[in-house]
C-alpha cells in the first residue's frame, strides 16, 4: 500500500494541493481550492477549506500532511501554529508538518540548500536559505517584506492595483496626466462615472482579492504604452529589486541563486524583464530563474525528508 504525503501551498487567493508517493516522490493527483490565510478567512474557514481540498484529492488517510501556511513567519517558533494544531486534531493518525508558504516554495527549488526566492503575487516578500547549523536542521532563514496589506506589500499585485487606482483617481481630479487607467477603472467596477467610486470604496469596499485583480488592467494599459501605467509598473519593479538586493547580499557570491515566483513575476512581462535587467547589472554572477517545481510539491518533499531523518 502506498504511503502518501499531501503537500499544500496556502495563499490569500487560492491553495494548491498535491498527493505525493513517499517512495517515488511523484505527484499522484492535484487540486486547487480557496485561500487559507488566517488573517482573511479565520481558523475555521482555513481548516474547512483544507479538509475539503484533501477530500477532493481522494486521500482518506494520508501518511502525512505538509502545509505551506501563508500566515506564518519562519523567524518565530511555529511548533504550535493554530492551523497546524487544528489539522493534527482533524487527522490524529497523520503526521503534520508546517512552515510558511514561501519557505515551502523555496524548499521546492533548493531542497534546503542555499538560495533565495522572490515572490510577488497578491502579496510580496523574499526569502533566503543560508547553511543550517547541522545537516539535520532546517536551513537558517532570512526574510524581507511580507508584512501584509497595511503596507500594501510593495511590488505585489495589490500594491500595483492600489497605485494604479490612485493614479486614475488623481487623473480624474485633474492632479495627474490623462491615463488609460481611468476608463479601465470604470470598466473594471462596471461604473459609468468616477464619482460613483467614492460610494463603492466606502459603503461596500471590494475585497483584497478583487482589488488585486486590477493589477492585470495596469499591465494591459502598460502594454499599450500608457505612460501612467508604465510608471506604476516601474515603481513595482524597483520595489522588487530592493527586495532581491537584500536577499542576494546575504548569500555568498557563488550561491546567489534567485528564483522568481508568483503571478506578477510569472505573468507580467514588463516587471519581470525590468527586474532581470536591473539584477543582472547589480549581480552579474547571480543565477536568476523561474522555479520548475511547485510549492505544494516542495511542501510534500519537506515532509518526506523529515520522515527520512526521523528513521
Amino acid at each position: 500500500m502506498k504511503r502518501i504525503v499531501i503537500g499544500a501551498d496556502g495563499g490569500g487567493t487560492k491553495t494548491a494541493l498535491c498527493a505525493v508517493d513517499i517512495d517515488s516522490k511523484s505527484i499522484l493527483t492535484q487540486c486547487v481550492c480557496e485561500g487559507i490565510n488566517l488573517f482573511s478567512v479565520g481558523l475555521d474557514g482555513a481548516l474547512n477549506t483544507l479538509c475539503q481540498g484533501i477530500k477532493k484529492l481522494g486521500i482518506a488517510t494520508p501518511y502525512a500532511i505538509s502545509l505551506g501556511d501563508p500566515s506564518l513567519d519562519d523567524s518565530c517558533d511555529n511548533s504550535k501554529a493554530p492551523l497546524m494544531s487544528a489539522l493534527q486534531e482533524s487527522f490524529p493518525n497523520t503526521l503534520v508538518f508546517s512552515k510558511s508558504d514561501v519557505f515551502m516554495a523555496l524548499y521546492a527549488h533548493t531542497q534546503g540548500k542555499e538560495g533565495a526566492m522572490l515572490v510577488s503575487g497578491t502579496g510580496s516578500m523574499g526569502i533566503a536559505f543560508t547553511s543550517p547549523e547541522t545537516p539535520d536542521k532546517d536551513p537558517e532563514v532570512i526574510t524581507v517584506g511580507g508584512r501584509g496589506f497595511p503596507t500594501n506589500d510593495p511590488g505585489s499585485a495589490y500594491s500595483i492595483a492600489i497605485n494604479g487606482i490612485s493614479l486614475a483617481l488623481m487623473a480624474f481630479d485633474g492632479m495627474a496626466s490623462s491615463t488609460e487607467l481611468c476608463q479601465r477603472l470604470l470598466n473594471y467596477f462596471s461604473l459609468s462615472d468616477h464619482k460613483m467610486l467614492t460610494e463603492l470604496f466606502n459603503s461596500n469596499p471590494p475585497s483584497h482579492k478583487e482589488l488585486s485583480g486590477f493589477a492585470r488592467e495596469v499591465a494591459y494599459a502598460a502594454e499599450s504604452q500608457d505612460r501612467g501605467a508604465m510608471s506604476v509598473l516601474e515603481r513595482a519593479t524597483e520595489d522588487l529589486r530592493l527586495h532581491a538586493v537584500s536577499l542576494l547580499r546575504a548569500l555568498p557570491g557563488d550561491k546567489r541563486d534567485l528564483a522568481l515566483s508568483g503571478s506578477v513575476l510569472k505573468n507580467n512581462t514588463f516587471v519581470r524583464q525590468g527586474l532581470l535587467k536591473a539584477l543582472q547589472k547589480d549581480f552579474p554572477e547571480a543565477k536568476l530563474s523561474l522555479p520548475d517545481k511547485s510549492p505544494q510539491w516542495g511542501a510534500a518533499i519537506y515532509a518526506i525528508n523529515k520522515i527520512g531523518e526521523a528513521k
